[in-house]
């Protein structure tokens, strides 16, 4: 049970009207494109939200760590973020121009969901909470606002899209003050093991102790895996179930209803579960269940068949997303954590995602659907490769914290 329901209340409004807002414009932009671009230019103005992601999310985090300054940042990144996402419908004269603005836009938006889990894991942090349970709320509010926006858009035209995003940049922003922010002064100093306060270390001095941290590294590498692996899901599984079914679209609604689905349970149990099993073992369960889909995709000839495996997507993104996220936070040198929930999102997101779309789309349009299923289904062995060696260096991160640990009280 989370004991501490209440505090958590607005954690749990932010991440629903913060993904309701990012669901309005981000499922439809592609509609809005193909009014006025053809299929490459809008397969470029897709590409650009990865570029940005693996530029953005590290770079402002390494901001906000320099300068203190979470929350104002934050703000900065939805405020601008909002309305230049905004002004997109107004560029469509331009090709070039909208590029421009669309890289503007996601540069400043991309960031958004890596600060605000800052912001939630040291909420969580402060009051004995569980991150699963208040992440879960941002799949409700990211498949509400799909539907919702559907709706709208179906009656009163595309441009909804960009005025749902915009109106709900503001109860974002107003549900986030009630979040404590990270800047407080609880939050600039930490205890020292004789129980005296001592300032946090600078932002170069906890970098280069990151680049030390070779668990951390490693885990990285994981995750670029296993987002190579979600980016060629996410962006063929429906045009190829779109294909198989001989262009049912129902199937594709029905498959989508099926993975938003799976991750409320699988992110509400997940803090317990990686308790339960620790992170290796839950890293492991989303690796396999990778595995497990895209065996089955190689060689499914009925589509239908594949929804019961939909319902893996709960374990292959969210509970592996969860896992790392506590991980990656706990193990970031004081200092640096903004930043390294930025590299976390630039890996999964924008690097490993990207480069499992372009790699998909080749394998899609030369060899099939079945290969490029089966070639990334390599990734799996890859990546329980990179597991084992993951669990390696985090037993001997901490035989090394527990000998730092001895020695010092031996002192």
């Amino acid at each position: 049970m989370d004991q501490n329901g209440g505090n958590m209340l607005p954690a749990k409004a932010v991440y629903t009207v913060n993904y309701f807002g990012l669901s309005a414009v981000t499922n439809f932009l592609t509609v809005f494109f193909s009014t006025y671009f053809n299929k490459f230019e809008i397969g470029v103005l897709q590409t650009i939200p990865c570029i940005c992601s693996i530029i953005a999310p590290p770079l402002w985090g390494a901001i906000a760590d320099i300068l203190r300054k979470q929350r104002l940042v934050h703000i900065l990144c939805i405020a601008t973020g909002a309305m230049l996402m905004f002004s997109i419908q107004f560029t469509a004269s331009s090709f070039y121009l909208t590029c421009f603005i669309v890289f503007l836009a996601n540069f400043q938006s991309g960031p958004t969901s890596s600060l605000l889990d800052q912001a939630v894991l040291a909420l969580t942090e402060r009051v004995g909470a569980e991150y699963g349970k208040q992440r879960l709320f941002g799949a409700i509010g990211w498949g509400l606002g799909a539907y919702v926006t559907g709706v709208i858009v179906s009656t009163f035209g595309i441009t909804w899209a960009f005025n749902l995003h915009l109106l709900f940049c503001l109860p974002t922003i107003l549900v986030l003050q009630m979040i404590p922010p990270i800047d407080s002064a609880d939050d600039v100093k930490q205890l020292t093991p004789n129980g005296s306060d001592t300032a946090i270390p600078s932002f170069s001095t906890g970098f280069k102790a990151l680049l030390k941290k070779v668990d951390v590294l490693i885990l990285l590498f994981v995750v670029f895996l296993a987002g190579l692996m979600f980016g060629v899901l996410s962006s063929f599984l429906t045009l190829n179930l779109y294909e198989l079914s001989g262009h049912n679209a129902q199937i594709v609604g029905i498959a989508i209803w099926c993975e938003t689905f799976s991750e409320l349970p699988a992110f509400y149990f997940a803090d317990r579960i990686i308790q339960k099993v620790g992170t290796v073992n839950a890293m492991a369960i989303s690796i396999l269940s990778y595995g497990a889909r895209l065996t089955f995709y190689a060689l499914m000839t009925n589509p239908w068949y594949a929804l019961p495996f939909e319902f893996l997507h709960g374990c292959t993104f969210s509970l592996a997303w969860a896992a790392c996220t506590k991980y990656i936070y706990e193990a970031a040198p004081r200092g640096t954590e903004g930043m390294m929930m930025g590299i976390l999102n630039a890996v999964q997101n924008g690097l490993g995602r990207g480069v499992g779309t372009m790699v998909g789309g080749y394998l899609y349009n030369t060899y099939g659907a079945s290969f490029m299923w089966k070639v990334t289904d390599l990734g799996v062995p890859v990546a329980l490769l990179g597991l084992y060696v993951f669990s390696c260096a985090m037993q001997k991160e901490e035989s090394d914290e527990k000998s730092n640990e001895k020695t010092h009280l031996i002192a």
